[in-house]
């Protein structure tokens, strides 16, 4: 035990004892403290009692469940759980690069069988194994999780916004007319081109595939008199 001392207003003092439980068979144990005050007020004996337990560790966590890709900087979100043989609360932790080594461990508990999740973004491209491993209040640790593989790209930018169609501004019914755009893409995707024909905000028509830059022509004829605004995007 550690040493105490009073102020002497009360003639109080708080002593903790720690038991070191080395070498000690599992079960339950006696033994006391004496405690001798320095004023001549003699020696004080308090039993102790004690039972020593085996702490098992958790079992191993299951595979990570969650997206298998994503883009630089986005939030995926995936669960895992496990039990303790003792059913002690467990805190998780992720290993992102199958090292061996815990990159990061959660700040709180989960019981024992509950659901952990966990939210992770990733600042660079390119290929993760992620593995899981969870750990008792009392310090024991499970085994690594089987390895979730996540893919990571660069953020994918929306094409530009087509320039304006171009082609007849008038004609018959029941003609079909030719009109024209174009635009490019940050990244230097391919993109098809969604036809509004009548302008009402909806696509009527898409187009197959182009490369960044390509012109896209389209047919259309319409059916009846009355003025239409031709409208485009890209996707």
């Amino acid at each position: 035990p550690t040493g105490g001392k009073s102020d002497g207003s009360w003639d109080k003092v708080t002593i903790t004892v720690t038991i070191d439980t080395t070498g000690l068979s599992l079960g339950s144990h006696s033994g006391f403290v004496s405690i001798t005050a320095d004023d001549g007020g003699g020696v004080r004996y308090f039993n102790i009692d004690c039972n020593v337990v085996t702490n098992n560790p958790p079992n191993t966590p299951t595979q990570l469940n969650g997206p298998g890709s994503g883009e630089v900087n986005e939030w995926l979100s995936y669960t895992t759980s496990t039990t303790d043989p003792d059913g002690d609360d467990i805190m998780y932790g992720i290993d992102v690069n199958s090292d061996g080594i815990v990159d990061g461990w959660a700040s709180f508990f989960v019981p024992s069988g509950g659901t952990y999740t966990i939210n992770i973004r990733f600042f660079g491209t390119g290929t993760y194994y992620l593995r899981m491993k969870a750990e008792d209040i009392h310090g024991a640790q499970s085994g690594f999780s089987t390895s979730k593989t996540v893919v990571i790209v660069g953020a994918n930018n929306p094409p530009i916004t087509p320039i304006t169609p171009s082609g007849p501004a008038s004609g018959n019914t029941g003609t079909s007319y030719s009109y024209s755009t174009s635009t490019t893409d940050s990244d230097g995707d391919d993109v098809k081109y969604g036809w509004d024909w009548n302008g009402d905000g909806n696509v009527d028509e898409w187009s197959g595939f182009y490369s960044s830059g390509s012109s896209c022509s389209m047919l259309h004829s319409w059916s009846s008199f009355g003025s239409y605004q031709v409208k485009v995007k890209a996707q």
